[in-house]
């Protein structure tokens, strides 16, 4: 679940439209809501920056998503989200392009949950070998397990959950006995009422958050079998009305990524 080149943490206003079950006509939304989120990494000669712009249907799910990529404009993207009953059906599109990749499904459960994510825009997917990902929740409603399906090979990630928060989970590549365990610190006292907290990726591909913890994160250590260990801290900026407008994140004490926030609020 961790992934190199995008910041952890993100504050997404979904929290209304995630508690709604997935059948029921939907409400219009009414509070804030992220419109762009820009990422600027520390070395931007070799990786972009990339500008995310937000739109929204009326209850607040996403309709569309425009990512341009400062470096390597061809490779901007859109990409747009239908929903029906309890499925999201994701359409990319290149901008430079026109070029239209294969659909991406997404379904949910009842209380509007991804449990389960097919990736149809990946090169070599076939229905013979599908790329996919599966999430399996407890009783509280937390994410306990994601296993996911590239190309063949298994991986699996266990969190273990406390005070609201996933303190450690743990990623397992079956057949190659790769092991990361990441241990997670929180601030206390930054919590994230209203808000969904969520991997950008996860966002980005599913338009919704896929875990949600109570406090914001501020440590993440990387314990692997490799001895390469990383340790991952951010630190965040807070507008008038508690939400975050600025994140800098540093591996290993630099600076590696610095995200601001854009509101639109109704």
């Amino acid at each position: 679940m961790q992934r190199p080149l995008v910041v952890f943490l993100l504050l997404i206003l979904l929290a209304q439209s995630c508690k709604k079950p997935a059948n029921t006509s939907p409400a219009k939304f009414t509070g804030c809501r992220i419109s762009q989120i820009t990422e600027t990494p520390a070395d931007t000669t070799t990786t972009p920056r990339n500008v995310y712009h937000f739109y929204y249907n009326s209850d607040g799910t996403v309709q569309h998503l425009y990512v341009y990529v400062s470096n390597s404009p061809y490779t901007s993207y859109h990409k747009y989200f239908s929903y029906r009953g309890g499925y999201v059906s994701i359409r990319t599109v290149y901008g430079m392009e026109n070029a239209t990749e294969g659909t991406d499904s997404v379904a949910l459960d009842a209380q509007n949950r991804v449990i389960y994510f097919y990736h149809g825009y990946l090169p070599y997917s076939s229905y013979s070998n599908p790329q996919w990902d599966g999430y399996v929740y407890d009783g509280t409603g937390s994410m306990v397990l994601h296993t996911a399906n590239t190309f063949g090979n298994l991986s699996m990630d266990t969190l273990l959950w406390q005070d609201g928060d996933p303190v450690v989970y743990t990623h397992v590549v079956q057949g190659t006995g790769t092991t990361d365990v990441y241990t997670n610190t929180y601030n206390d006292t930054l919590y994230n009422t209203g808000n969904a907290t969520v991997d950008l990726r996860d966002f980005e591909q599913c338009g919704r958050r896929i875990y949600t913890s109570k406090h914001l994160l501020t440590r993440v250590s990387d314990a692997n079998i490799y001895a390469n260990d990383t340790i991952k801290t951010y630190a965040y900026g807070l507008d008038t009305g508690g939400r975050i407008v600025s994140v800098a994140e540093t591996v290993n004490g630099s600076l590696f990524n610095t995200t601001q926030v854009v509101y639109e609020c109704e």
